[in-house]
């Protein structure tokens, strides 16, 4: 079968469904595919295994929810540069991902610059209980036109940026110049960024929602930017701003109408179950306009 023209792609209610691609494929089929939303398909353990990425560099919009045996969405194992022409970047724009009960890993292994992921604008993850971390480093230095990071739900997720183990003295630098809205709820074991010395800089944030999160703090090591190391708080804070409009903090966050829109479209496609959470109680949230000092705000 060749599908050289498809552009978009559905798959859903597909419970026998084990694996999506067959090895081998005709002439240049799926290579102008850029949309694609997989959802109930309860078998799949992996979206794309390493030996698909070239196919599909086109991608722009990748949903998927509510496949409960889904491992992983990027099988990055046996990547190598001959496969993926090195430094090859995916036109990747958005990226939803809900209901995923066993998604341990985004990507099982950083691609350290055999793909890259640089034209990422939304990243959306709700609800995936047994993810660990967000970005392997390589891809979260990759992020500089990432607009909104929104991760809700996730109860194991222990950092955002898995550090690479490679031990260098020297502090990893992360910089969001367009990150403008990040959202960390419900998130009980986080407990830092990234476990190493690192910079952390985002100098477009303009409002930042947090609950169940241990991020705060009143102190501050130098003007524009923190060198912190593991098992401190994820930001460092200094009253008075100019940049960053709006921080929610609370135990129980509440939402305003534009959140709402926001959490319908990252359940795209429906809740399997039919219903919202009903014992959640709405909670005045605190907002306070501050400076982000780690951010360069």
């Amino acid at each position: 079968v060749a599908l050289p023209s498809l552009e978009e792609m559905v798959l859903s209610n597909m419970g026998n469904l084990k694996t999506i691609w067959h090895s081998q494929f005709a002439g240049e089929s799926f290579c102008k595919l850029k949309l694609m939303e997989v959802k109930f398909c309860k078998s799949l353990r992996t979206i794309f295994p390493h030996n698909m990425f070239a196919r599909f560099l086109k991608l722009e919009s990748l949903i998927v929810g509510a496949c409960r045996s889904l491992e992983e969405i990027f099988d990055l194992q046996e990547v190598n540069s001959e496969e993926t022409h090195s430094g090859a970047a995916t036109q990747l724009r958005e990226l939803h991902v809900f209901h995923l009960p066993k998604l341990t890993k985004l990507w099982n292994k950083d691609p350290q610059g055999k793909l890259i992921f640089r034209n990422l604008v939304v990243v959306r993850i709700f609800d995936c209980q047994s993810l660990k971390n967000i970005f392997p480093t390589s891809i979260a230095r990759s992020l500089l036109r990432l607009e909104t990071l929104s991760i809700k739900d996730c109860g194991s997720v222990e950092e955002i940026v898995a550090n690479d183990g490679r031990g260098n003295d020297a502090a990893t630098k992360f910089i969001f110049p367009s990150l403008t809205f990040l959202r960390l709820r419900d998130l009980p074991d986080l407990t830092t960024f990234y476990s190493g010395m690192h910079i952390l800089e985002c100098p477009e944030l303009r409002k930042l929602e947090v609950n169940h999160v241990d991020v705060f703090t009143s102190e501050y090591i130098q003007e524009g930017q923190l060198d912190f190391p593991a098992q401190e708080p994820l930001f460092w804070f200094e009253k008075a701003k100019r940049r960053m409009t709006e921080v929610e903090y609370d135990s129980e966050t509440s939402m305003s109408e534009e959140n709402e829109a926001e959490e319908e479209e990252e359940n795209v496609g429906g809740d399997p179950s039919g219903g919202t959470d009903a014992s959640r109680k709405p909670a005045t949230a605190h907002r306070a306009s501050m400076e982000c000092r780690s951010c360069e705000c």
